[in-house]
Order: structure tokens, then C-alpha cells, then sequence
């Protein structure tokens, strides 16, 4: 599972997401294992980094369903199975706060990790 963070916050930051986050949500969650969340400029900036992270599922065979991907969006949500991609412009994340409210229903089973938590041996 660790590579495939590493691969999706790799694509992210190539396509220059800001503020890209996973939160450990295998205790909590019947549907997934992880949300990564990450910020963009724009709408159509939004579109790119869904667009990358499309052709990186399609080269792994993943299935992927994607919810908002259109011009007007504020929030972009990608399902790849173990992990749910969040895509937010930045007013649309402070409102829904996906960190926050992961963290207050449940503080031990909450877990922040950023890119540098996966150091070079993966």
C-alpha cells in the first residue's frame, strides 16, 4: 500500500498539488483504506491532476470512478479502491475540512502522513 500512496503523491506533485495529505482510514472506513487530499489552483487544474491520476489507473489496471470532474467543480473525488483521492480548490477544502473531521471522530485511529513520511526506501 505504501508504494501506491507513493505513486499517487508523486503524480500529484509532479502536476504541482499543494498541500497533499493521506489519512489512514482503514479502521473507519468499510470502503476504503486511505484519502489523499490535495489542493489546486483551478478548476481545470483539477482536471489535469484527475486526468494523470485516470492514465496512471488505467497503466495499473485499477478500476476508477470519478464524481465532479467538469469544468465548474470545486472538488474532485477519485475511487480507486483502497484509496480515495480528494481534489479541492482551496475555499472548497477549508469549508469541508476533510482533516478535521476525520480527526475529531476518531483521534487514535486518525493519521497524518505527508510525502516525507515514506522516505526513500520505498
Amino acid at each position: 500500500m505504501v508504494a501506491v500512496l507513493k505513486e499517487i503523491f508523486e503524480i500529484m506533485e509532479n502536476k504541482k498539488t499543494e498541500y497533499i495529505v493521506s489519512i489512514d482510514v482503514l479502521d473507519r472506513c468499510f470502503f476504503t483504506d486511505f484519502f489523499v487530499i490535495g489542493q489546486c489552483r483551478t478548476s481545470r487544474h483539477m482536471i489535469t491532476v484527475c486526468d494523470a491520476l485516470m492514465a496512471w489507473a488505467k497503466m495499473h489496471k485499477r478500476e476508477v470512478r470519478i464524481q465532479g470532474r467538469n469544468e465548474e467543480s470545486t472538488w474532485i473525488v477519485l475511487d480507486l479502491g483502497s484509496v480515495f483521492v480528494h481534489l479541492f480548490l482551496e475555499d472548497t477544502r477549508k469549508i469541508f475540512d476533510l482533516e478535521s473531521l476525520w480527526e475529531n471522530s476518531s483521534p487514535k485511529q486518525y493519521k497524518l502522513i505527508t510525502h516525507s513520511d515514506f522516505g526513500d526506501s520505498c
